[in-house]
């Protein structure tokens, strides 16, 4: 749901007809049901997205108090949802405090493993993100957290940020699209 309008500006229609052909050629599963031949399709769509950026820093987009939902990831990495057989609900969820901390909510129902991670400006397109703990959670209750290593962190490149669209790639090469849940402006 709610990437149709993909604000961001450009083209009229043309937009929002690229990100209902991604919201279809995505399936379901989070990207990861998808062979080499739809994920090349996906990449060709996600690049004519990206052309729509009128963001000139995308990365100093105020995500504070927003959450968003995983639509799209070539990743075959946890960070999918994909655990073992299982697919779970990923979601991020941005502290309406600030200051670039944010979660990484894997849900199965009632159980979530969540990652806490903060962000921080590298430069105008990219974002580093260092991880601080990893913690799985029963019916809201933390039943195990474990720090991370001091200094654990990656790169997001920002490639497009809208009101409802997010896409960025990861220092490993994977790219990530999400879209916004709480339906407010960023």
């Amino acid at each position: 749901g709610g990437a149709g309008g993909a604000g961001g500006g450009g083209g009229g229609g043309g937009l929002a007809e690229l990100v209902a052909r991604l919201n279809v050629e995505a399936g379901v599963q989070n990207g990861t049901d998808r062979d080499e031949g739809q994920r090349a399709r996906i990449a060709d769509t996600l690049a004519a997205i990206e052309g729509f950026n009128r963001d000139e820093a995308p990365a100093r987009r105020d995500l504070s108090g927003t959450d968003w939902v995983l639509t799209y990831t070539d990743s075959s990495g946890n960070s999918s949802g994909k655990i073992g057989p299982f697919l779970g609900r990923v979601t991020q969820v941005f502290s309406a405090e600030g200051g670039g901390a944010y979660k990484n909510i894997v849900s199965f129902g009632p159980l979530a493993i969540n990652l806490s991670a903060v962000t921080e400006e590298v430069n105008a397109d990219k974002l580093r993100v260092t991880f601080v703990d990893m913690s799985l959670v029963l019916f809201g209750v933390t039943l195990v957290s474990k720090p991370f290593p001091p200094g654990r962190s990656g790169t997001w490149r920002m490639a497009y940020v809208a009101e409802d669209l997010r896409v960025l790639y990861t220092n490993a090469g994977n790219v990530f699209v999400l879209s916004r849940l709480d339906g407010g402006a960023a």
